[in-house]
């Protein structure tokens, strides 16, 4: 058997690894002290220390990235249901300038702070390498949960509960519209 053919046999179990190995996250990162300062787009200095006390929620994105479109769609529906007093939500932009980033939030408007990380030192220095990745730092300023993928509504909230927010307020029912009958005939 030639080098070459052997390689294509493995190619498929190496590249199997790998996702398992970029699924499971980075289980270092667990209980590190997240310490970073990033603009918003207020150009304010936002840091995880400004939120003391408090669970964040920080997801990296990109605006060309399909997935991080649905996970925001998560972030944002969690967003409304958590006292602002006990979770914070942070929208990192990875890599993008600013007028890129400002074009795509007036489309999509953000209902928490966007930060920019246009040189990708913070998101460097975690070892993100896919989009989108959540990032969960618990009340004491430590990160609990770092991983890359699209988290689930009922996984986003026992990762919280893990880190130590308290339970969501119930989700406002929608509406029924009241049911309309034909009218009546004469």
């Amino acid at each position: 058997m030639t080098a070459m053919n052997l390689l294509r046999r493995r190619m498929p179990l190496a590249g199997a690894l790998l996702l398992l190995v970029l699924a499971a996250g980075n289980p270092a990162d667990a209980g590190r002290r997240a310490a970073f300062r990033l603009p918003n787009l207020e150009g304010r200095q936002v840091s995880p220390a400004d939120f003391r006390g408090k669970v964040i929620v920080a997801d990296f994105w990109a605006t060309w990235c399909a997935p991080c479109f649905l996970q925001a769609e998560i972030l944002h529906k969690a967003a409304l249901q958590y006292p602002k007093k006990d979770v914070q939500f942070l929208a990192i932009d990875v890599g993008e300038d600013e007028k890129t980033v400002r074009a795509f939030v007036k489309k999509r408007p953000f209902p928490y702070p966007v930060l920019l990380d246009k040189d990708e030192k913070v998101s460097g220095d975690l070892g993100i390498i896919a989009f989108p990745t959540l990032m969960v730092i618990d009340r004491r300023g430590e990160i609990s949960y770092l991983r890359e993928g699209i988290v689930p509504a009922k996984q986003l909230r026992e990762l919280l509960a893990e880190a130590g927010a308290p339970a969501p307020a119930a989700a406002a029912p929608t509406p029924t519209p009241p049911a309309t009958r034909p009218p009546a005939e004469p």
